[in-house]
This record gives C-alpha cells, structure tokens and sequence, in this order.
C-alpha cells in the first residue's frame, strides 16, 4: 500500500481498513514492514501499532532518506 501525503483526507478510511488487514495479516504472518519518507506516514504506522526499527539514508528510488517500520506477533 501506498499513502501520500496529498491524500489526508482520505487517511482516517484508510487507516481503519489498514489496522483491520494488519491483524488479519499477523494471523499467517510473524512479522510485516513499512517504510516511509515523510512524518505523517511516522504518525499513521506509530498509531497501527508499528515500531521503527532505523533510518535509512537515499533508501528510495528518488534517493530520499526513510525509516524502516514493523510489527510482529
């Protein structure tokens, strides 16, 4: 999945259907990642219940700096 930062709007429906698919997700899975390159996507994973795991430097194909997020069961 894919959140911009020009979509806000949209991040309350897109979260609730994230967390949902998430604790489905887990049920097959040990452990899921994310990263992200601005602080509301931070925000968003911090609220899902993730946890960053480092900063990447040029991590991007656009050689943006991003953090590395996860969770596990």
């Amino acid at each position: 999945m894919i959140i911009s930062a020009g979509i806000t709007h949209l991040w309350p429906e897109i979260f609730r259907a994230t967390r949902r698919e998430l604790r489905r997700a887990l049920a097959n899975y040990h452990r899921i990642e994310a990263s992200t390159t601005f602080q509301e996507g931070e925000r968003m994973l911090a609220m899902l219940g993730m946890r960053c795991e480092g900063h990447l430097k040029k991590f991007n194909h656009r050689g943006e700096d991003s953090s590395l997020w996860a969770i596990t069961r």
